[in-house]
């Protein structure tokens, strides 16, 4: 430490120390015992004038008492520093250090010769368990001291070079303005009448869209709120918010114009740095900062712990990731967050945290903050700073409806005590068993809370953990499989392809016979088992079973075997990926995304051919084929995996070809096909018009969805017919062939 050096001239033993110690505001009211220890503990210290006793980013945690002399607190600046406040005999200096383990900020320099005491770390603790006021009057000495310092500093960056008596003149006019979490400190559209700056807290700034409110950013510290509309003399440009209590120093506008009246000087300066602002709005935005997913665990079973370690892992595989606790943030200031002063949501320990995750999220891509199982402050203060938040629980049991009563409180309590919490996107991660064959019953917690997504993880499995990781981090591969009707086999050869090559697949969505696939390939069965469940289905025929065509030209009985057979009575919830089927609500007229509820009936629903296939009803809905409204759902796969989507389109992109002269009659079509030797009349099918009817309305979104696709698979299928199911083999070999050549594409392009 600078300037240290031990005192000569005070003994310890001092019989007037005791009396002096004890009129010192931090130690009034402390017991004798409590005294005596500090007379007998503290080493005392001398300064010259002139001395440094501190400088700017010295650590240490030691509290200093002045018993004799004067220092000043200055801010390193150039060319001169800057004159924060002065501390006279009876002052405390460090405060800010001991409570919340900062470096210093400002440099502590002898005006005159001094006299202190040294408490170090060990005696402020001895003190605190032995004098339960002296933390809560320390931690609120600290907070006063940091709201001050970091008033004068944004003062002194946002009017450098003024004169220190004009920013001190400036300063003396603001009042302290409290503002509770959740309150507004200033609406859009109303009249500027005030300029603040933010000394603790958090502050959430926000502007009207068509959507609704829009959260523009967030404010930490330090923070200049509302100065451009004095200066501009208009209206608020936005919202601002408390997201936690906080604390603001207040110039109304009168004394703010009559103060740039008298001096121009200010009114220069400031209105220099503004302008840098608008400037800086203007150019490019640096990237955002790293991603903050805060995990709440259900309970303290040990499954949830190893869930989240192996998580952990596996996002530090995907990304620059860090896992943190809360013992990793009491390592880091040095103190344990046990003691009744911490939990207030104004210490300036929750300070220092504002400062910790910053620098964590400027040296990781992504921050997993483990919130712990306790409702807590920690864990309150953990989702103030969520980007999203994760529910990791365990599986709820197959014979009941609903989540423990415990951790379900849990959850309700977390999300209506932080009120931002409400508003955020929750997720939830479900932690099996590594013997678990496959999830069950995960509709219990989805019905009894509303979460933006679920996914699950199974205890030594590579698979969940690394596909989970990646879409948490928007680092996903996604797969989208086109509507086709029978050339939708071809998607068969594509999913193979996938599997040699050796790409993930974190996310599968189709449209009718690519929902069949996908859903087939989200359950989980082999390439060989896949294969021979199409055969089966083929070998009964279901486009076989016509029927009077009041309602469609096949009958629903042979489809609906097939699709008993294959689904079963699986959830889509319950599939260890995650899976979507689009179909189309004819009462509504729009898409339905299915990716909850029974398995087997949107598959059924997105493959049902309108005209061709019996519709399927869900309640008051009628569903028919997806591929009236979106044939490719590349664009909700995108919005699921967040990074590189797959497509397959087996779609009908030929032409259909008009006959020379118009379409013939049925029967000169009949006879030219039967007569012998003579070539038969080539003319659209009617599957193919019904197909061609059906998806031509989705057209643009086709178009549109190109966009969202980063690797387009389009096996040359076009010389099978729509309904031809005899031909699977050659469609297979279709998809593998040209989903093996982009897949290689993509790879080389990636090495």
């Amino acid at each position: 430490m600078v300037g240290a050096r031990p005192a000569d001239g005070m003994p310890a033993s001092d019989d007037g120390l005791t009396d002096r110690l004890a009129r010192f505001d931090l130690l009034q009211g402390a017991p004798a015992d409590v005294l005596a220890l500090c007379q007998r503990a503290a080493r005392p210290q001398h300064l010259a004038a002139g001395e440094l006793l501190l400088q700017a980013g010295e650590r240490g945690g030691r509290l200093f008492l002045v018993l004799q002399g004067r220092l000043a607190m200055r801010l390193p600046g150039v060319p001169a520093p800057i004159p924060v406040a002065e501390v006279e005999a009876g002052g405390v200096l460090g405060e800010i250090q001991a409570v919340t383990g900062l470096a210093a900020e400002t440099d502590a320099v002898a005006l005159t010769p001094c006299t202190l005491l040294v408490f170090d770390r060990q005696l402020l603790q001895a003190i605190g368990a032995r004098f339960a006021l002296f933390e809560a009057r320390l931690a609120q000495l600290a907070m006063q001291r940091l709201r001050a310092l970091i008033f004068r500093k944004t003062l002194a960056g946002l009017t450098p070079g003024l004169a220190p008596a004009l920013r001190d003149a400036l300063a003396d006019r603001a009042t302290e303005t409290p503002l509770a979490r959740g309150a507004c400190l200033m609406q859009q559209g109303e009249p500027a009448d005030a300029w603040y700056v933010l000394t603790s807290g958090r502050l959430s700034v926000s502007t009207a869209a068509a959507a609704g409110p829009r959260r523009n950013a967030d404010l930490l510290p330090g923070a200049s709120v509302g100065e451009i509309g004095l200066i501009a003399g208009g209206t608020r440009s936005a919202t601002v918010r408390a997201e936690r209590d906080a604390s603001l120093m207040r110039v109304s506008r009168t004394d703010f114009e009559h103060f740039a009246d008298q001096h121009p000087a200010f009114a220069r300066r400031l209105m220099g740095t503004v302008v840098q602002r608008l400037v800086d709005q203007l150019a490019p935005r640096p990237p955002r900062g790293a991603e903050v997913l805060v995990v709440l665990r259900a309970s303290a079973a040990p499954r949830l712990q190893a869930a989240l370690d192996q998580l952990g892992a596996a996002l530090q595989q995907a990304c620059p990731a860090a896992l943190c606790t809360r013992a990793d943030f009491e390592a880091a200031t040095g103190r344990h967050i046990a003691g009744p002063a911490e939990h207030a949501p104004a210490h300036p320990l929750w300070h220092r945290f504002d400062l910790w995750l910053a620098e964590l999220q400027r040296a990781h891509g992504v921050v997993l903050l483990d919130a712990g199982v306790a409702d807590d402050l920690w864990s309150r203060e953990c989702l103030l700073h969520a980007d999203r938040c994760l529910w990791l629980a365990e599986p709820v049991a197959p014979d009941e409806a609903a989540p423990p009563p415990a951790a379900h409180a849990r959850l309700q309590a977390l999300r209506q005590g932080a009120e931002d919490a409400g508003r955020l996107p929750w997720s939830l991660l479900v932690a099996h068993d590594a013997a678990a064959v496959a999830p069950r019953n995960t509709r219990a917690w989805l019905d009894a809370e509303a979460f933006e997504r679920h996914f699950h993880l199974r205890l030594d499995d590579v698979s969940t953990m690394s596909r989970t990781a990646r879409l948490l981090t928007g680092r996903g591969h996604g797969l989208a499989l086109s509507g086709g009707a029978a050339r939708g086999l071809a998607h068969i050869g594509v999913l193979k392809a996938f599997g040699e090559s050796g790409v993930p697949i974190d996310v599968i969505g189709g449209t009718s016979m690519g929902a069949l696939q996908a859903a087939m390939y989200a359950m989980g069965l082999s390439m060989a088992e896949l294969e021979a469940m199409n055969r089966y289905v083929i070998a009964q025929k279901p486009f076989g079973d016509y029927t009077l065509p009041l309602v469609a030209l096949v009958a629903s009985r042979r489809r609906d075997a097939c699709i008993r057979h294959t689904y079963g009575d699986l959830r889509i919830e319950d599939l260890w990926l995650p899976f979507l089927a689009v179909s189309t609500d004819l009462n509504a007229a729009e898409a339905v995304v299915h990716e909850r509820g029974s398995l087997g009936l949107a598959v059924a629903a997105s493959a049902s051919i309108p005209g061709v296939l019996v519709p399927v009803t869900d309640g008051a809905r009628v569903l028919v084929d997806g591929g009236v409204v979106n044939n490719l759902p590349a664009d909700l796969v995108k919005l699921r995996c967040g990074g590189t989507v797959f497509a397959s389109k087996v779609a009908p992109s030929d032409e259909l070809r008009a006959p020379p002269g118009g379409f013939p009659s049925p029967w000169t079509l009949l006879w030219s096909r039967l007569w012998p030797g003579r070539a038969a009349l080539q003319t659209p099918k009617i599957g193919d018009l019904i197909v061609r009817t059906m998806t031509v309305g989705g057209e643009g979104h086709m178009q549109r969805v190109a966009f969202d696709i980063d690797v387009l698979i389009e096996p040359d299928v076009d010389r099978y017919g729509m309904f031809d199911l005899t031909v699977m083999a050659p469609l297979v070999d279709a998809g593998w062939r040209e989903a093996r050549r982009c897949l290689a594409a993509w790879q080389a392009t990636r090495r």
